[in-house]
C-alpha cells in the first residue's frame, strides 16, 4: 500500500470515535463479526461469535466479551449498562450507541473503543479505493453482498490484530476475489502504522479470473 494511504488510515484511526461511521456500522458489523484469544502455545479461544439474530443481542455480546477481554481490570457490568440504554423500544441504535461508548466506557481511552473504531467504512476505503485503481478499468468491480467479516485476534501477549475481509466481483461477473486488511494495535491499542496493509486472496473456486490478479496482488 502507499504511504500516503497508510497515513491516511493512521489519521482516521486518530479521529474521535464519534466524528466516525462507528455507531452506524457496528450494529449490522456485530453479526458478521468474531473475537479470539491466542494462548501462548498457540490454541486459539473465541470468546465472540453471532449468537442471535437481534441486532441489539449480538452488539451487547460483543461489546461485553471486548470488555472482559481488554479490559478485566474495570468492574463493568456491561449488560447492566446495556439495558439501561436500549431497552426502551425502537430506539435510534447510531445515536444512543454513541452515547452508551461515551459514558460507559470512556469514549476514545477505552481500549474497547479504540479496536471497534476500526470496524467502519471510513477505515478501509483509502485501500480499498487504491486496490481498485491499481486494477484498471477493464477490471472494475463491485461489493459482493453479505462478503463483509471481521476477526479480532488478541494475541497472548495482549498485541492485537483486526483483519477485515470483503469479496469484490467484477460488473460483467467475470470473476470475484477476496481482499484482507490487517490492523495491528500494540498492547495499549495504539495502532503500529507500519503494519498496516491489505491482502487479496482470489478464491478460484468461484468463478474465473484474469491470470495477472493472480501474480500482481499474490500473498
Amino acid at each position: 500500500m502507499q504511504i500516503a494511504n497508510k497515513n491516511k488510515i493512521l489519521n482516521i484511526l486518530q479521529r474521535p470515535f464519534a466524528t466516525l461511521p462507528v455507531a452506524i456500522d457496528l450494529p449490522r458489523l456485530s453479526s458478521l463479526m468474531c473475537v479470539e484469544r491466542k494462548t501462548q502455545t498457540g490454541e486459539v479461544e473465541v470468546v465472540y461469535s453471532p449468537a442471535d439474530t437481534s441486532v441489539t443481542t449480538n452488539l451487547r455480546l460483543l461489546l461485553a466479551a471486548l470488555s472482559h477481554n481488554l479490559e478485566p481490570e474495570i468492574d463493568r457490568n456491561v449488560d447492566k449498562a446495556f439495558e439501561n440504554y436500549f431497552s426502551k423500544g425502537n430506539v435510534e441504535i447510531a445515536r444512543v450507541l454513541v452515547k452508551f461508548l461515551q459514558q460507559e466506557f470512556g469514549g476514545d481511552e477505552s481500549k474497547v473503543v479504540r479496536v471497534v473504531k476500526s470496524c467502519n467504512q471510513a477505515v478501509i476505503s483509502p485501500a480499498l479505493i487504491e486496490l481498485k485503481m491499481s486494477m484498471g478499468v477493464t477490471n472494475m468491480t463491485k461489493d459482493v453482498a453479505h462478503s463483509w467479516f471481521i476477526t479480532i485476534t488478541i494475541e497472548h501477549n495482549k498485541e492485537i490484530f483486526v483483519r477485515t475481509r470483503k469479496r469484490e466481483q467484477h460488473i460483467n461477473n467475470l470473476f470475484q476475489f477476496q481482499w484482507q486488511l490487517v490492523l495491528h494495535y500494540d498492547e495499549n491499542v495504539r495502532c503500529k502504522g507500519n503494519c498496516i496493509f491489505p491482502l487479496l486472496r482470489s478464491l478460484p473456486h468461484l468463478v474465473k479470473y484474469p491470470k495477472e490478479l493472480i501474480y500482481k496482488y499474490r500473498i
